[in-house]
Order: C-alpha cells, then sequence, then structure tokens
C-alpha cells in the first residue's frame, strides 16, 4: 500500500529554494538542472540551458520528447531509490536523483546536457516518442552544438550523481527536522494553553467549595501535566514547573528532583500546591481560619483533635464546623485526615517506614485504626499501597 505524501517539495524548500540550489549545484558540476514532482512535472525553472536544448524544449512539439523523458527517468529513479543515469532522446547525458522523504518518492532533480566520452554497454537511452522526420532534421542542424557541452566520464557522472544525491538527501533531513521542530513548537504551544485552561478552571472550582471533587480534577489536571511535560530530563522538567507555576507556593513546598521520578510522588507535591492554594483562597473570605490551618499545619503529625484546635485558635467550636462545611463540604476531622493520609503516602513511596512506624508517626496510636482510615478515603488497604506503588527500591 502506497505511503501518503505528508509533504511536498515546495513544501519543504519553496521554488525560490529550489532554483537557488539548482544555481549552486549547476556551477559546481557545469550541468544543467530542473526539479520535477512526482508526477514528472517541472515545478522548477530551468537552470543553465544550453543552446543545445533549447531547440527541443522551446518547440512545442519537441518538447514532448523531453518532458516524457523528465517524467520517465525521475519514476525510474523512484523506483530504484537512487540516481538514475541514462541518455535523453537527444543522446545527451542526464542523471535523475530522487528525493524520497520517510519512504515516500515526492519528485527528482534532473541534471544532465553533457556528453560521456566512455558510455557503458548497459546505458540506459530514453527513447522519442515523437519520430518524425523534422526531429531528426534537428537533430543532424544543431549537433555542432553538442561541442560547447561539457564531456565527462561515466565514472564522473557516478560521482556527480553521488554528489548531488548526498546534498539533496542532506537538504531533505535538515528541512524535516525544521518542520518537525515547528511542528512540536505548535504542539508544546497548544499543550501550554491547554494546561493554562485546566489552571484556570481549577481556580474557578475553588468558587464552589466541595473539597473532594477539586482535589479529584487537581489530580485529573496531575496527570495531564506530567505526561505533557515528563519527556524532559530532570532539570528541564524542574524548569518547566518552576516558569509554570510561579503563582503557586514554591516555598512552602519546595521543588526536588526526587519528586519527579515517580508519577504518585509528583501527583502528592502537586495537590500539596492546590491544597495551599484553596486554603489561601479561604482565608482571603475568612481571615479567621488563617490561624486554623496554620496550627494543622504544625500539629498535623499530632493525635490532633477537634478540641485541641478550638481552644489553641481561640474559635468556637460550632462556628469553626460550619466554615468547614461551607468551605470544604467536609468536617474538620476529615480534613485532617486527608492530609495525614496523603503525608503517609508520601513515606510509603519514598521511605522504607512500615505500616506501624508510620501510624504512629501522624499520631494514630492504633496501625489497625489508621489503616481503617486510610481504606475509607482511599478505597484500598495501606499495606497493599505501600506494595504496589512504593518504588525507591525498584
Amino acid at each position: 500500500m502506497e505511503k501518503e505524501k505528508t509533504y511536498d517539495i515546495l513544501s519543504l524548500f519553496g521554488k525560490e529554494e529550489l532554483e537557488d540550489i539548482q544555481r549552486k549545484l549547476s556551477k559546481v558540476t557545469q550541468l544543467g538542472f530542473i526539479t520535477v514532482n512526482y508526477k514528472g512535472e517541472p515545478i522548477t525553472d530551468f537552470t543553465h540551458f544550453c543552446a543545445f536544448c533549447g531547440y527541443f524544449r522551446h518547440d512545442k512539439e519537441f518538447y514532448q520528447n523531453c518532458q516524457t523523458s523528465d517524467a520517465l527517468s525521475s519514476i525510474q529513479a523512484s523506483l530504484l531509490q537512487k540516481p538514475n543515469i541514462y541518455k535523453c532522446p537527444c543522446g545527451l547525458m542526464e542523471i535523475a536523483i530522487p528525493i524520497i522523504v520517510d519512504g515516500v518518492y515526492l519528485g527528482g532533480f534532473l541534471c544532465g546536457q553533457a556528453l560521456c566520452t566512455n558510455e557503458p554497454e548497459h546505458l540506459n537511452t530514453m527513447q522519442p516518442v515523437l519520430k518524425n522526420d523534422r526531429f531528426y532534421q534537428t537533430l543532424e542542424r544543431v549537433a555542432p552544438l553538442k561541442n560547447d557541452l561539457p564531456k565527462y566520464t561515466y565514472e564522473k557522472f557516478e560521482d556527480i550523481a553521488s554528489l548531488v544525491s548526498m546534498v539533496i538527501e542532506m537538504l531533505c533531513v535538515s528541512k524535516i527536522n525544521q518542520l518537525n521542530e515547528r511542528k512540536q513548537l505548535y504542539e508544546e504551544v497548544e499543550t501550554l494553553k491547554n494546561l493554562q485552561n485546566y489552571h484556570n478552571q481549577l481556580l474557578q472550582k475553588m468558587e464552589q467549595y466541595h473539597y473532594l471533587s477539586f482535589i479529584q480534577s487537581v489530580k485529573d489536571y496531575a496527570k495531564i501535566f506530567y505526561q505533557a511535560h515528563s519527556p524532559y530530563d530532570q532539570h528541564e522538567f524542574l524548569n518547566v514547573i518552576q516558569t509554570e507555576f510561579s503563582s503557586l507556593c514554591l516555598e512552602t513546598y519546595p521543588m526536588d528532583i526526587f519528586l519527579f521520578q515517580s508519577y504518585d510522588v509528583f501527583e502528592l507535591w502537586f495537590i500539596a500546591c492546590y491544597d495551599y492554594e484553596y486554603n489561601q483562597k479561604i482565608i482571603q473570605k475568612y481571615p479567621i481560619l488563617d490561624t486554623v490551618f496554620t496550627y494543622i499545619q504544625h500539629s498535623i503529625k499530632q493525635d490532633l483533635s477537634l478540641n485541641d484546635i478550638v481552644e489553641k485558635c481561640d474559635i468556637s467550636q460550632a462556628y469553626l464546623s460550619k466554615l468547614f462545611r461551607q468551605c470544604f463540604n467536609l468536617t474538620v476531622m476529615d480534613y485532617i485526615h486527608l492530609r495525614k493520609i496523603n503525608i503517609a503516602k508520601y513515606w510509603m513511596l519514598t521511605t522504607t517506614k512500615n505500616i506501624g512506624d508510620i501510624s504512629f508517626e501522624l499520631g494514630y496510636n492504633e496501625p489497625t485504626y489508621f489503616s481503617k482510615i486510610f481504606k475509607k478515603y482511599e478505597g484500598i488497604n495501606a499495606r497493599d499501597y505501600k506494595s504496589e506503588n512504593r518504588y525507591l527500591n525498584k
């Protein structure tokens, strides 16, 4: 099955650049050049047109021979997938060099208008499609003009074919790389636009004051962001994070290369950043909660109770509970458990601490109670999560 043509010669180079290439190659080789598309149709003007060829290419009737020869020789070159050295219907040496990109034939460079001093027996000769008396009479009449044409050995023609083929191949590779770089840049720009849209949507979602729904959206965004930027090396990834998240709490939750060696660890850092932003949004509306969030942050590894918070933060239990229902759609203790579980997950992912040590360090007096809380919010046993996701020693 023939591959689809993703590019064409003119989209890769443009007519002016093709003709500039022809002029430079002609200056080196002393040969005439023209470029044809995959149908064998000329797409550039002829470079270094000789007087002998002018009698045939400028004649509407005789030009049929030249045009057919150009088309057939370039197609033969595409089938061979290498330069095709042949003799044109008027007896001149020509070379067809295929332009093949990603296995697809796009057209060819044709060069020639020269004589060979040692034609091999196997040399392919294009037969004229128009063979009348006027054609042969004209050939005989303008034959003296051949004396002005360059003369090369067949080996020299092979060297020229190899040189031009190498130049064309290098130029094609360079052009494809440029197009791919532009395409990649465009895709990156589009990705950044989409990421910014996600970020803006999350900021809007904060206004709904439904914490669990918000965190799920954060997780979705984290996955998209990680997939978009994970091809970068670790240092470059950090640079991307710093650029994209300059508005977030990078001082409160500093980044480390270690954070980005695993998506699960990255997700936890991502959640921590947006949790901070969520809290800052709420503090703007209810400044009294600033003290509450600060106390929870500093005491998160203790056996926190609602009474402890009420006493230390000088706020009534009823009012505190009301604010958390309005701002989080959660109880105060639900929020604290979620914060503790995220810390537990980070330790499970990055340390060798066992479940018992983790539960005690987070203020849970009984590992069984911690496991019950973990499964309630995560839907999986803490031990199973640790065995499935910890990557530190893999």
